[in-house]
């Protein structure tokens, strides 16, 4: 497949290798792993059932999320985020990738829209908000800061300074490169210490397929299934923001469907 592949003019020799080490692995835990006996999957399942370990995944930090999804976002997990355009996506991942980064969850920020000088002073704005009172992300673009703004913007930077959370801005990548990317993000922070739990992608349809070009549905069919292999393989949780079509208000309710 690789060899075939070679032939495409449109695929990077980075893209390659990568695709070889990912299908190498598939290889390698198909060989090794035979089936499963279910009886030893519910002896597992009920062992958590009863145990008095809190929930396992990461926390979404919203209350109301949280009472929908108790159990929190977990490895291996694709988390999909659909809303048109302009309606607060990046702001719901960022708050929550704060809120998993503030409880020693390794983050990893892909942004393929907006540049990571722009993401980190939107943090800090994030970070500032203090009960009713806060700093708006216009004043720390714009340097329009009184002085308690400035001093609380301070602060609000000093407690990013010590969070696991990493950004990569880009402003075009295809699923093998990005996949090629996190695994070796994964190995930096290890090295450091410090465990890669959460990769969130702003946003899905910026993402490209790896060789020739497809359809849209194709492509974002094809990046979504890249996107889950990625979670389960890396063992960590994808939140993966996704761009709806205005057309959805036209529908009675305006409500989304798959």
């Amino acid at each position: 497949d690789v060899m075939n592949r070679a032939y495409d003019e449109t695929a990077s020799g980075s893209s390659l290798v990568e695709s070889m080490r990912a299908s190498a692995t598939a290889l390698e835990r198909g060989t090794n792993r035979g089936p499963t006996n279910v009886r030893d999957m519910l002896d597992e399942a009920f062992a958590e059932i009863g145990s008095d370990v809190g929930p396992t995944g990461i926390p979404t930090g919203f209350a109301a999320l949280s009472r929908k999804i108790p159990t929190g976002f977990e490895a291996g997990q694709l988390i999909l985020i659909g809303a048109r355009p302009g309606m607060g996506k990046t702001a719901v991942a960022l708050s929550y990738g704060l809120g998993a980064a503030s409880g020693g969850h390794g983050v990893l920020f892909v942004s393929l829209e907006m540049s990571a000088l722009e993401l980190s002073a939107r943090m800090v704005s994030d970070l500032c908000f203090n009960g009713e009172q806060g700093v708006p992300f216009a004043a720390i673009r714009d340097g329009e800061l009184n002085a308690w703004q400035r001093n609380r913007a301070g602060e609000a930077a000093n407690i990013a300074r010590g969070m696991p959370f990493y950004i990569i801005d880009a402003g075009s990548l295809t699923i093998g490169r990005m996949n090629m990317l996190v695994r070796r993000h994964a190995r930096r922070m290890a090295a450091r210490g410090e465990k890669l739990e959460l990769v969130i992608v702003d946003y899905l349809q910026l993402l490209h397929p790896d060789g020739r070009s497809k359809s849209a549905y194709e492509s974002v069919s094809e990046v979504s299934r890249g996107l889950k292999v990625l979670a389960k393989d890396n063992g960590v949780a994808v939140l993966a923001l996704a761009q709806l079509s205005r057309e959805v208000e036209k529908r009675p309710g305006a409500r989304p469907q798959l």
